[in-house]
Order: structure tokens, then C-alpha cells, then sequence
């Protein structure tokens, strides 16, 4: 349950990183990725779309605010000298012109002149509650620019209401009207627009949709769950949208920029209007008006004046995109049925989800490397499958999908880890029953370099034994038998250990411990002799606990010897066994018989006794054969350990 506990905290702590940070790098990194993208190898604009911009150049010549009939001069000059399809005028007319109240005359009149002219109205996105018209002129601005859109969707009532101050004048005199609200997202950057707009119950064009419509005279549409279209079959015009509280909204397809302003032919308002002089005198123009025929034209503003600013920020173009210019955009997206199209948040948040869960699954399944590789390759090919889309119009995310499999691959092994690691301690822990934790120590130690062989080494090694041992099996059963045994092995082992050995194995009731290897001890036969000492003084505590418990008695025959011989890991390929093997050991093992024929219980090689008769009494027995030995060897019964020598362990 503890288990269950912690893994799924760190599922919780990683699923809340997850979801944190795909809200922050929607909000904050994607569009920055998208911006820099967009400027990657822009299309360049066509040129049935031109700007007449009151640019530096014409506030230089002319000081402003203009007097409105220099405006009616450049739609004069354009619309009797041209065949312009549409002449659409991105500025706001509301309030008068008290100081030459006949120039707002000429203006008004002049536009009355003309079908082709489309004025601009504004409403404010942000703020339901805009400033009103009274209910005749509202219903006059309907009657004008309200147009017919059928709706495949049920769509909720929109929060716009009205329409910003105009004057009264201005809207009489005009045949026709496009809004200019733009949505921004939270950056301030304009990337969509609202081709369409509801507004109380109506439905109203944006500038640049109104242009379009003059120019294909056309004045009813059809909005789906996906498209916005001309009519039930979507012949003219198929642009993708997506359904808004304020209406179809598209994303806008951005061209390459020819100056810090615009990206469509822009000719200067003062040239426009110098023309207009030249032609009235019967000179030269310094713009042909032909270069007017079939264009839809847009007259607006791109200066760097507080009263002129009409600039915006777009991926395309920071800080300085003219409005003008980004009606013109919204224009020729809509002639090429090119708009761009960005997937949901749902549909984001789906493929964020199936990546990572793909993600999870592959380091479920393969190893360490495998799963680098594998992730590795579907990162890249998910870079390149959004590249792809985002350059043939379809926008999903770039950087978010990315940092979640690196996130996943993160969590994915660190949650691999504390599992292995806990089962790899619960191997060791159970392994560490059959063979020495020191050993199993090692073998973790050498994981990846596992294989057969080892080394020389001078070690002590530690036989004993126990005296009797076959009666005593033959007078108590198998489970009091194994009882006995099992206390004892238990007893002895902490005091191996305690001095620095290793129990290399049982061998029925005998014990084999190894001194020196694989611990380093450069004490290895003095700390043996003491190991074997203390595990004679804790059978002595052992045979008065029996004795209250009614069992027999055992005892035990220790011998040590002291030399050179093999440690490492012997075997086959499928089974390898960490051992020490050599003529040191066999001496030990034939050293410790002889505790039964001259009755003792503790004996030590001449080659240990050389190490560690200052801290032990010893009385030598004699010289003896020792099967496989061409020479015979002295041994020596140890009597007592110098009681100090503890102390100074």
C-alpha cells in the first residue's frame, strides 16, 4: 500500500507538470514559434490588392489631420480615372470637422457619387457595453451593411450589442460598410480575423470581407462547423474557420513585407493627390490612375505620428503592420482561399496525450537504449510532420508536443528507476540469504562486467565444523535438526562480518569464510583468529541456552590457513559461483580434520601462526602429512587471544 502510495504521487506530481506546462508553452511559447516560422519563406502577395497609404511622405507635404476633401480627391482620382473594382476607406469619421465643415461636405457628397466605396464602422471586442447610435441611424447602418449568412450550427447570442459613434452624415452618405475590429490574442499580435461579425442579431462584414463581396458581387454565405462558404456547395469561396461567440473566425495567411508597414503595392496619398493635380492641368500624372484597373483599393494610414497610428503587431510584421494593410491580407486570403487554420486546444491537448502515452509505452517496453532511440527518431518525425503542416496551412503545435516526451522520458525513467532500484534491492536482499552480502555486494558492484575468472590473492581462510554431527542427526528429527543449525549459521555469521570476512558457503554443517577478499584487509589472519575466538565463546553461550531448552549440545572444530590462492567467479556461461579455490584451502579444510584426532577445537597453519603469534597463545602439536603435500607442515592449537586485542580493533 506504501508502494501504491508513492508511485501514484509521483504519477500526480509529473500528470500536474504535464498539464502546467502544456498551458504554459501554448500561452507563452507557441506563438513565438509561430511567429518565427511565418517569417520563414513568406509567399509574396498579389497585386490585385493595392494600398493608398498616408505615409511619412505625405504628412511631410501636408501637415496633419487632413482636411476630409483631400480624401474625396484620391477617390475622385481613382474612381473617374480607373475601372477599380472597390475603393474601401479604413478610417473612422466621427466626429466633424468644425473648421471647414464645407471640406466634410465634399466628402460626403463625393462618396455618394460612388457604388463602389465601403466606409468603415468599429465596435470594441473587449467591452459589450459600446457607445450607441440612436435606434434610426443603428437600423440605417443594418439596412446597408447587415448581409445574409446561413448558419449548418446553432450559435449563441453574441455579447455585441453596438456599434462605436459615427456620424449620422457619414453613414447616409456611404452605399455600403465594413467593420474593422481585429481580434488580438494575449500577446497584442493580430493572427485571425472575424470575416464575419454578430452584432445584436445581425450580421455584419469585416472591411476586407465587404471588399470581397463588392468584388464578386456577392452578398449571401454559408458558415459549417468548418467552413466559411458562398453558397450550399462552397464553389467561390472555402475558407476555414472556426466558430466564435463573435462569429467565424479565420487565421490569417501572411505575406513577405516589402517595407517596415505593408506587404501589397502601396503608392503614397501625396502622389495620389499631386496626380490628381497634374491631371486636372493636362500634365503627366506621377501615378498613371490605370495602375488602378481591377484593383481593389484600400486608402489608409501607415506613419509613425500619434494621430495617424494605425500599426499593429503581427507574426509577420512587429509593431509596425499598417491595419490597412492587414485588411488588404485578410483580402487577397479570401480571393486565394488560403487562409491558414490552427487546430483546437482540444485537438492539441489529444496529440500531446497520445504522444506521451506512445511515449510511456516505448520505455515501458524497451530498455535504456532502445527507448533513446526509438523516442528520438518519433520527436524528429513529429518536427517534420508539423513543419510540413504548418507550411501547407495547417498550424499544431511545435516546441509543446517535444518538451512533454522529453518530460515523459524524464519521468518515464526516474519512475523506472525507483522501481528497478527497489526490486534490484529486494534481489539483493533475497539473494543475500544464499550467498554472502559482501559477495552480492561485489557481483552489484561489477554488474555490467560480469564474467568468469578473478585473481591471485594471500587470503586466511576459515574452515568449521561440527563435532558429532552425524549422531546428533540420527537421534532428533529433520525440522530439530535444521532448527539447531539455523540458529547456529545465525549466530556465527554477524561475527564473520564483524571481522571483515566473508561467508563464502555452507557446506552441510561446515562453514567456509574467506579473509582479505573481496573486503581488503591487510589483517586478514589476525582478524580471522579473532573471528574464530569469539565464534568459540558464542557457542559456549549457545550450549547454555540449549541446555535450558533440552537440546544436545554441539561443538565445533575451527582451522585457518594462511597462503596464496584464486578468487573470483567460476563456472559455466549459464552459472557462475564467486568461490576462492587452492592449496590454501585445501590445507585448511585437512587442517581442521585434525581437530578430531588430537581432540581440539582450534588449529592454525605455521603460516598464519607467523602472522599472529603476538596476539595469541599457542602450543604447537606437530609436524603433519597433509594429503596432496610433499612436505609435512607444523600446526598449532590456539589456547587464549590476548583479551587487548580487541580494543585496539
Amino acid at each position: 500500500m506504501k508502494k501504491f502510495k508513492t508511485y501514484s504521487l509521483i504519477i500526480l506530481f509529473f500528470t500536474i507538470v504535464a498539464i502546467g506546462l502544456f498551458l504554459v508553452l501554448e500561452i507563452f511559447v507557441e506563438p513565438k514559434a509561430t511567429n518565427l516560422l511565418t517569417k520563414i519563406s513568406p509567399p509574396k502577395a498579389q497585386d490585385n490588392v493595392v494600398l493608398v497609404m498616408i505615409d511619412q511622405k505625405s504628412i511631410d507635404k501636408i501637415r496633419f489631420p487632413w482636411k476630409r476633401k483631400l480624401y474625396a480627391n484620391i477617390i475622385e482620382y481613382i474612381n473617374d480615372n480607373s475601372s477599380a473594382k472597390v475603393i474601401a476607406f479604413d478610417s473612422l469619421i466621427s466626429s466633424p470637422d468644425l473648421d471647414f465643415p464645407e471640406s466634410d461636405e465634399y466628402f460626403f457628397k463625393t462618396i455618394s457619387k460612388y457604388d463602389n466605396f465601403i466606409g468603415a464602422f468599429n465596435t470594441d471586442l473587449n467591452v459589450p457595453e459600446q457607445s450607441t447610435l440612436n435606434k434610426d441611424l443603428f437600423d440605417l447602418i443594418s439596412n446597408k451593411s447587415a448581409i445574409t449568412v446561413k448558419y449548418s450550427i446553432n450559435m449563441p447570442a453574441s455579447p455585441l450589442q453596438n456599434i462605436l459613434k459615427m456620424r449620422p452624415k457619414y453613414i447616409e452618405s456611404a452605399k455600403s460598410f465594413g467593420c474593422v475590429a481585429t481580434p488580438h490574442d494575449y500577446d497584442t499580435y493580430i493572427r485571425s480575423a472575424i470575416p464575419i461579425i454578430r452584432i445584436a442579431g445581425n450580421n455584419y462584414p469585416m472591411l476586407a470581407f465587404a471588399a470581397y463581396m463588392k468584388a464578386k458581387n456577392t452578398d449571401s454565405f454559408v458558415v459549417t462547423d468548418k467552413y466559411l462558404c458562398s453558397d450550399d456547395n462552397c464553389k467561390t469561396l472555402k475558407v476555414r474557420v472556426k466558430n466564435t461567440i463573435l462569429g467565424p473566425q479565420m487565421d490569417i495567411k501572411w505575406y513577405k513585407p516589402i517595407d517596415e508597414f505593408t506587404t501589397h503595392q502601396t503608392y503614397s496619398a501625396i502622389d495620389i493627390l499631386e496626380s490628381y493635380e497634374a491631371l486636372k492641368q493636362g500634365k503627366t500624372p506621377i501615378i498613371d490612375p490605370k495602375v488602378f484597373d481591377d484593383k481593389i483599393v484600400i486608402v489608409g494610414a501607415a506613419a509613425k505620428v500619434k494621430s495617424l497610428e494605425d500599426i499593429k503587431s503581427t507574426p509577420i510584421i512587429n509593431n509596425t503592420h499598417a491595419g490597412a494593410d492587414i485588411q488588404a491580407t485578410v483580402i487577397s486570403n479570401l480571393l486565394e482561399n488560403s487562409s491558414k487554420y490552427t487546430i483546437t486546444l482540444q485537438e492539441k491537448a489529444i496529440i500531446a496525450c497520445l504522444l506521451v502515452l506512445i511515449s510511456t509505452w516505448i520505455i515501458a517496453v524497451f530498455g535504456l537504449e532502445a527507448s533513446l532511440i526509438t523516442l528520438t527518431i518519433m520527436m524528429i518525425t513529429y518536427l517534420i510532420v508539423a513543419l510540413s503542416a504548418f507550411f501547407k496551412g495547417t498550424t499544431i503545435q511545435i516546441i509543446t508536443p517535444l518538451v512533454l516526451i522529453l518530460l515523459t522520458i524524464s519521468a518515464g525513467f526516474t519512475f523506472r528507476f525507483l522501481i528497478e532500484g527497489r526490486k534490484k534491492e529486494q534481489i539483493q536482499n533475497a539473494m543475500g540469504l544464499y550467498i554472502s552480502k559482501d559477495i552480492m555486494k561485489n557481483v552489484v558492484k561489477n554488474i555490467d562486467n560480469l564474467q568468469r575468472g578473478g585473481k591471485r590473492a594471500n587470503i586466511s581462510v576459515l574452515f568449521a565444523d561440527i563435532r558429532g554431527f552425524t549422531s546428533i542427526s540420527e537421534r532428533l528429527s529433520a525440522e530439530e535438526v535444521t532448527d539447531i543449525l539455523n540458529e547456529y549459521f545465525s549466530a556465527v555469521e554477524p561475527i564473520i562480518r564483524k571481522h571483515k570476512g566473508v561467508l563464502n558457503k555452507f557446506i552441510g554443517d561446515a562453514i567456509l569464510a574467506i579473509f582479505g577478499e573481496p573486503i581488503q584487509d591487510k589483517q586478514h589472519a589476525k582478524n580471522a583468529v579473532l573471528c574464530a575466538n569469539e565464534m568459540h565463546k558464542k557457542i559456549e553461550q549457545l550450549q547454555q541456552k540449549w541446555d535450558l531448552e533440552g537440546k544436545p549440545h554441539i561443538e565445533i572444530g575451527i582451522a585457518i590457513n594462511t597462503g596464496e590462492a584464486f578468487v573470483g567467479n567460476i563456472g559455466s556461461p549459464e552459472r557462475i559461483e564467486y568461490t576462492v579455490i587452492g592449496d590454501t584451502v585445501n590445507t585448511a579444510s585437512r587442517i581442521e580434520a585434525y581437530n578430531k584426532v588430537y581432540k581440539t577445537r582450534f588449529l592454525i597453519s605455521e603460516s598464519t601462526y607467523e602472522k599472529v603469534n603476538r596476539i595469541c597463545d599457542v602450543i604447537k602439536i606437530r609436524e603433519v602429512t597433509i594429503r596432496g603435500k610433499s612436505r609435512k607442515i607444523n600446526i598449532y592449537e590456539v589456547l587464549r587471544v590476548a583479551e587487548n586485542t580487541y580494543e585496539n580493533q
